[in-house]
């Protein structure tokens, strides 16, 4: 009688010498060979996963810490425009922001934009005064992102700025500087449906609201 066939393991299998294989033992090592590629190529996934997670971390605790360094300088410049004046003059570090003006005024340079808008920025501080017909305000006001009181805020220290003297930036005449000037249809074309809308809104609130918001309507 010939003597059964020894049952091989897997690490038998894998290193006898194919001609010495059943077709079961073949069948056999070609699964487990299968199975051990599959493993390779589920360790190689868990890996770049792993990889890409801790990435994914180390961008998103990046993020963070950039929107926190823009939140605490935010906060600082406007603690520093807070405490401006605005004005020129001052000694030392200490008064660069304390100054009297009573030289040259204020250190404001207000601009003529091509577009027709005037802002000045403070050369102090950048603090920068908009009227808000120009940065969209009434449409601001109108889709809720900007409060009727807030609107008037701005503009009525936009009006304020407009007021002060700067002789240091005013040309010899008291003009502004300002580059040539161009009309954008499509600006125009908005400002004008923002203004339709805007009194559209205004007709919703009540004369109490108008008032306390501190806006004055047309005659």
């Amino acid at each position: 009688m010939s003597e059964p066939t020894k049952h091989r393991n897997i690490e038998e299998l894998l290193v006898a010498d194919i001609n010495t294989l059943t077709v079961d033992e073949m069948t056999r090592r070609q699964s487990v060979v299968t199975l051990m590629k599959a493993e390779r190529e589920l360790e190689v996934v868990n890996e770049q996963n792993r990889r890409f997670q801790d990435d994914k971390e180390t961008r998103q605790r990046q993020v963070s810490s950039n929107l926190e360094n823009i939140r605490k300088q935010d906060e600082e410049n406007a603690r520093v425009q807070k405490m401006c004046r605005h004005k020129t003059g001052g000694k030392d570090r200490q008064g660069f922001f304390m100054g009297d003006g009573d030289v040259y005024g204020f250190a404001v340079s207000k601009q003529i934009l091509p577009t027709g808008e005037i802002y000045g920025l403070c050369f102090r501080c950048q603090k920068e005064w908009h009227n808000p017909i120009w940065t969209g305000g009434k449409r601001k006001v109108v889709n809720g992102e900007m409060t009727l009181a807030q609107y008037v805020q701005q503009e009525r220290e936009y009006k304020e700025m407009l007021s002060w003297t700067c002789k240091t930036f005013e040309g010899q005449q008291g003009e502004l500087p300002g580059g040539h000037m161009f009309l954008i249809p499509n600006l125009q074309r908005q400002q004008q449906k923002d203004q339709a809308d805007f009194e559209v809104y205004l007709k919703t609130l009540n004369p109490t609201e108008i008032a306390m918001s501190g806006y004055q309507l047309s005659a």
